[in-house]
């Protein structure tokens, strides 16, 4: 699982796991509700796929957001 891959944290290739995260935000509370290891070499799955995925299960678990954000 663990890769190297760009960090907006660092601001450069860093080896860790590569995690696409979903939170939400009132706009001062943070919370982290979902996340998907990002793998594409072990399942076959690009960013597209995750973030499809956890907008399905935001879906299912009845949260009706005013606005949707995705950085790739």
């Amino acid at each position: 699982m663990v890769t190297r891959h760009w960090s907006g944290k660092h601001h450069q290739v860093v080896q860790g796991i590569n995690l696409i995260s979903t939170i939400w935000t009132d706009g001062s509370a943070i919370v982290p509700v979902d996340f998907r290891i990002y793998d594409p070499e072990k399942d076959g799955e690009n960013k597209n796929d995750h973030f499809r995925d956890v907008i399905l299960a935001a879906e299912e678990r009845h949260f009706q957001p005013n606005c949707v954000l995705f950085d790739s």
